[in-house]
């Protein structure tokens, strides 16, 4: 699996964008306004230096967001506790069952 460029929720369609970077140094952000999620490639160190995000953190960050995206979907709140452990606990079970590809 890799991150999909679309996907529908709640009856919407979902845009993915992959971006360069991200405001405040973000690994990526949910906005349900504009029904997107957008994830970061780089990442600022804190020595200023430009770091490229791995497959993995991007694809985490991926479904980090999707969880935001069903979490205000459900109920209109966010929890950044509850999306990190599903997103850790999605990503490590499409690897087990051999479902996880990082995209090239």
């Amino acid at each position: 699996m890799k991150i999909p460029e679309s996907f529908n929720c709640a009856g919407f369609t979902i845009k993915v964008k992959i971006v360069d970077t991200i405001d405040d140094n973000k690994f990526g952000d949910c906005c349900v306004v504009r029904n997107e999620i957008r994830i970061a490639r780089y990442l600022f160190d804190v020595d200023n230096e430009k770091i490229k995000l791995t497959d993995d953190q991007m694809f985490n960050t991926f479904l980090h967001e999707l969880v935001h995206m069903w979490q205000f979907y459900h109920n209109n709140e966010y929890s950044e506790t509850e999306a990190q452990v599903f997103a850790n606990f999605i990503q490590e079970f499409l690897k087990e069952l051999s479902l996880y590809h990082p995209q090239k």
